[in-house]
């Protein structure tokens, strides 16, 4: 549910962001970025402490799926707008998580 929370949180902020006026404009954008920062560090913190979830969460495949979509969406729609150091935050999560992944698989193998 946290999860749900932050990526609708960061995906909408992101989209508000570009079309907003005035303060509600500079509200969304702080909010993508605190969003963002914080579900990078999180994903950094699970990357660098092992996460005590060694194996990954089974979420449903069409929630993944649409996390992904609106996660992509949402970078494409930032760096369309110039926000390109946004659409760089929100791009470093995805590659941590697949790094991370990518680790834990080679240690399962290993042992």
């Amino acid at each position: 549910m946290h999860a749900v929370l932050l990526v609708s949180g960061a995906v909408i902020s992101t989209w508000l962001a570009p079309v907003a006026h005035g303060g509600l404009a500079s509200l969304a954008l702080f909010a993508a970025w605190a969003i963002g920062l914080m579900i990078l560090i999180l994903t950094m913190i699970a990357f660098v402490m092992d996460s005590p979830l060694d194996t990954p969460i089974q979420v449903p495949s069409t929630l993944r799926w649409i996390f992904i979509i609106s996660w992509w969406s949402a970078v494409a729609w930032a760096a369309y707008h110039g926000m390109y150091g946004l659409a760089a935050l929100h791009t470093l999560t995805p590659l941590m998580v697949r790094l991370d992944h990518i680790r834990k698989t080679r240690e399962r193998g290993n042992s």
